[in-house]
């Protein structure tokens, strides 16, 4: 696994071998385990080691094939290794041996480009084959694995990340206001777009194909279901789910080293951790699984240990505690966490830089994640439109009448509309709430930067490109600690899973069916206190603490000529009157920490 890098000269100059070398140092945070520079006339390739699964250990990338010449880098792995080997080696009996890399050099030998459309996993790669002069690269369909490019006159760039691009030197920084205003308004629906102006994203689920003449790209897999799928029997929905998650989490149990846990006293995390820990059992009893959970003192409604702690018992697990008391927002604000390719960044970073810390020690080389879960089941919003859609008219009239508030009317009017307007329509709009964003916001940048999206509902939100770039962007900061963070509930089976079945599946109205597949899928698996909960925690009172008490200095020094006003991005007289306070609202405080995330990004590295 891990980062990777290529060159390409189109105008067939011969590459030097500093070029890769000085990409593959942009990022050294994941060359755990070495790293290596390959050239060979117009292109050079490099790869940058940490060897988590077991069949990579000692394998140094790029693999070559010494009969057609072609070669390859890739950060990957293969959740269909069973079914490629039976294809590919049926008469080999080290083919189960072969690393996931392996395999997919020789699917490409066998397939050609079409080799894309048979893998299965979290996966980036670029290939060169010079039986036609061709680079080939290809990221899985939810972007588990970073991919950036530059396509220039003379030279094609492919990196893992956007530094590493930008340290090559044939890429001059401009900053893309167009992705600004999607950062300012909250809209990700371009998936191609950085915040570089010269520099794109290669889509999840996109493959791109280049030449000396030439560079196009390809979608390969977009996810939407070919026929939907209908259950007689309401059971089998919540049934199908748990079969699934337990195989995303069998799938990326391979593991050079430990494994481990983020753990919330939350459905997503729990339910891994359920479904995880039989699956690592321990010699003399319990589990191998280590879990790692937030633990507070000071800030009681943070504390999830009435939670963790009986599922813990229950499953032969120890959880060790990530005190979060003093790790409050903008603290050490000199050395907040601010990252070249993703300018937003989170509140809370340095929760989870204390449980890899501590995973770090533990030996772990997987930390698994529920990241994703609540993404899977936002579809239930259109609860109404697929009751209608269904026939199931007595049922929504029941769950109306159930449910006599504006809320779940509202919720049920906007369903059934979004349904029965046309695309056009959605987008027009989409359109008009743009050009009706936060005053905050300077017209300039707004009305320079509208792009409807042509995908709608819970299609376009399961795709947001804030999904995949922003866990590509922090990924290096997990390999500085020697781990690969996995998010099991970020498959692709799934995720065809839940597109494919009736929305109201996924939730309607009341807490108890808020989340209702989840839910009903951990019967049986977890504690009834954790499988009905009704709340979930907010880490806000650190947000709080930080920006309104004790990093007020900090704030005000960002706040002081900002380069945000400066650069035309956020009116200065709304600014000025909107300094970080209690008296916020939701909405006016969302601005004011993208404007501060936007600050920090611009004064580091404009």
């Amino acid at each position: 696994m891990s980062g990777l890098v290529a060159v390409f000269h189109r105008d067939r100059r011969p590459v030097d071998v500093a070029d890769v070398e000085r990409m593959l140092a942009g990022v050294p945070e994941s060359s755990v385990d070495g790293q290596s520079a390959w050239v060979a006339g117009e292109v050079g390739l490099g790869h940058q080691r940490f060897w988590v699964l077991p069949e990579e250990v000692g394998e140094i990338q790029p693999l070559r094939d010494r009969e057609s010449g072609c070669a390859l880098v890739a950060d990957l792995r293969l959740d269909n290794r069973a079914d490629l080997v039976r294809e590919l080696a049926p008469d080999l009996g080290d083919g189960a041996l072969w690393s996931d890399a392996r395999l997919l050099l020789e699917a490409y030998l066998r397939w050609g480009s079409a080799c894309v459309d048979r893998l299965l996993g979290d996966f980036a790669f670029v290939l060169w084959d010079p039986r036609g002069s061709t680079l080939l690269a290809a990221r899985d369909p939810l972007g588990a694995r970073g991919l950036s490019y530059h396509v220039g006159d003379g030279v094609v760039l492919v990196a893992t990340n956007v530094e590493q691009l930008l340290a090559h030197g044939a890429v001059t920084p401009r900053i893309n206001e167009s992705r600004i205003a999607d950062l300012l308004t909250m809209d990700w629906s371009d998936q191609a777009a950085t915040f570089y102006r010269d520099v794109l994203d290669l889509a999840p689920g996109w493959a791109l194909t280049v030449t000396a003449t030439g560079a196009a790209v390809r979608e390969f897999c977009d996810l939407l279901p070919k026929k939907p799928l209908r259950y007689r029997d309401e059971r089998n929905y919540a049934e199908h789910f748990r079969e699934l998650v337990t195989e995303a989490v069998r799938c990326r149990l391979r593991s050079a080293g430990g494994i481990g846990l983020s753990l919330s006293g939350g459905l997503d995390s729990t339910l891994l951790a359920a479904v995880a820990a039989p699956l690592i059992p321990r010699s003399g009893g319990g589990s191998d699984l280590k879990a790692y959970t937030f633990a507070f003192e000071r800030h009681r409604s943070c504390d999830e240990r009435a939670f963790v702690e009986p599922l813990a018992a229950e499953l032969g697990i120890v959880a060790r505690h990530a005190w979060g008391d003093d790790l409050w927002t903008l603290r050490d604000a000199d050395r907040w966490p601010v990252h070249r390719d993703f300018v937003l960044t989170d509140p809370y970073p340095w929760l989870p830089a204390a449980v890899n810390g501590m995973a770090h020690e533990d030996g772990c080389r997987i930390l698994l994640g529920g990241y994703y879960g609540d993404v899977l089941t936002a579809g239930s919003r259109e609860w109404a439109a697929s009751l209608a859609a269904e026939g199931r008219l007595r049922t929504l009239a029941g769950e109306l009448w159930r449910h006599r508030n504006r809320s779940v009317w509202g919720e049920a009017a906007g369903s059934l509309g979004r349904a029965a307007l046309p695309g056009w329509v959605e987008r027009l709009r989409a359109s008009r709430r743009r050009r009706g964003a936060h005053p905050a916001l300077t017209r300039r940048l707004v009305d320079g930067a509208e792009r409807p999206s042509s995908r709608r509902g819970f299609y376009r939100h399961l795709r947001l490109a804030c999904f995949a770039q922003a866990p590509a962007s922090v990924r290096r900061t997990y390999h500085a600690l020697r781990l690969e963070p996995l998010a099991p509930y970020e498959d692709r089976r799934l995720v065809e899973f839940v597109l494919s079945i009736p929305a109201d599946q996924l939730g309607r109205p009341g807490v108890a069916n808020d989340r209702r597949i989840q839910r009903d899928a951990a019967r049986g698996l977890l504690p009834e206190a954790i499988r009905t909960r009704p709340d979930r925690t907010s880490f806000f009172p650190l947000l709080r603490e930080g920006l309104f008490e004790r990093e007020r200095a900090a704030v005000a020094s960002l706040l002081t000529r900002p380069r945000v006003v400066e650069l035309g991005y956020i009116d200065a007289v709304w600014l000025a009157a909107h300094p970080p306070s209690p008296s916020l609202s939701l909405a006016d405080l969302e601005v004011v920490w993208l404007s501060l995330c936007l600050e920090m990004w611009l004064r580091k590295f404009w």
